[in-house]
C-alpha cells in the first residue's frame, strides 16, 4: 500500500513511530500500546498510544494529540513546513519496510499448509519461545512470563486442558494464534503462521543438533586395573 496525503487521518500513529525507529515496550491491551517518548530521553517507558481511538498521550507532561501533533513534534528541519508530507513519507518507508520483512520471511521461513496448530501445545510453544519452563504451576494451569512484555512481573496462565491463555494483569486472552499476534503487532494470519512455524522448527533444529552432538560425544572407556 502507497499513502498519499488524502490518507494521513487513516495512517496508525504506531506506522509513523515504526518508521523514526520507536519499538513498542509493551500491549497494554488490544489497541494500547506502551512506547519510550520519541521527542525525550526518558529512563522508563510513558507514551501511550491508542489505536483505535488514532490518539497518543505522553504521561509525563499530560499533553495528547493526533497523528499531525506528534509529527509536528518529531519533525526536523524542512519536514516541519510539510507536516503531511512527513508522516506519508514516513509511512510508505514502514509499508516498504514490512513488504521486503514478509517477503525475506517467505523465502526462508518453512511452508505451513500441512501443520495442524490445534495440535501444537502451547506449553510447547512457550519453550520454543526461550521458556522451558513455567516458573509456577496450579493444576492444570501453568504461569509463564508473558513473552510479548519487558515486564518482568508481567505472566500469563496458561490452561494445559483447554490448550488457551490469559493475561493474569489484562484482558488478553486467546489461543496459540493470538500469542503469536501480539508477538509480532501483526494481525496478517499469514504472518502469525509463519511466525509459529518459525520458532516450533528453529527448536526442533536446536534439539535435533543437541542430539547429534550428544550422540558424537565418546564416552570415555574404563580402565583395566594393571596386571603386576
Amino acid at each position: 500500500m502507497r499513502y498519499t496525503k488524502d490518507d494521513v487521518h487513516k495512517i496508525s500513529i504506531y506506522k509513523l513511530l515504526e518508521a523514526i525507529g520507536m519499538r513498542r515496550v509493551d500491549l497494554v491491551s488490544d489497541d494500547v500500546e506502551l512506547y519510550y517518548t520519541p521527542y525525550r530521553n526518558d529512563s522508563e517507558p510513558k507514551f501511550i498510544v491508542d489505536d483505535l481511538a488514532r490518539k497518543w498521550y505522553d504521561q509525563v507532561t499530560g499533553k495528547s494529540g493526533d497523528i499531525r501533533d506528534l509529527a509536528r513534534l518529531i519533525a526536523k528541519g524542512a519536514d516541519r513546513d510539510d507536516i503531511d508530507g512527513y508522516i506519508v513519507r514516513k509511512a510508505n518507508e514502514y509499508e516498504k519496510i514490512q513488504e521486503l520483512r514478509a517477503m525475506s520471511r517467505r523465502l526462508m521461513e518453512p511452508e505451513t499448509f500441512d501443520v495442524d496448530y490445534d495440535k501444537i501445545h502451547l506449553t510447547t510453544f512457550m519453550k520454543a519461545l526461550g521458556q522451558p519452563k513455567p516458573l509456577m504451576a496450579d493444576g492444570n494451569i501453568l504461569y509463564y512470563k508473558a513473552p510479548y512484555s519487558n515486564d518482568e512481573k508481567r505472566t500469563i496462565a496458561v490452561n494445559t486442558i483447554t490448550n488457551c491463555w490469559h493475561d493474569t494483569k489484562s484482558r488478553k486472552q486467546g489461543n496459540i494464534f493470538s500469542l503469536a499476534w501480539h508477538m509480532i503487532g501483526s494481525s496478517n494470519i499469514s504472518e502469525i503462521k509463519r511466525y509459529i512455524v518459525a520458532e516450533m522448527s528453529a527448536m526442533n533444529k536446536s534439539l535435533a543438533l543437541n542430539r547429534t552432538e550428544l550422540e558424537k560425544t565418546e564416552i570415555p572407556k574404563k580402565k583395566g586395573k594393571m596386571r603386576l
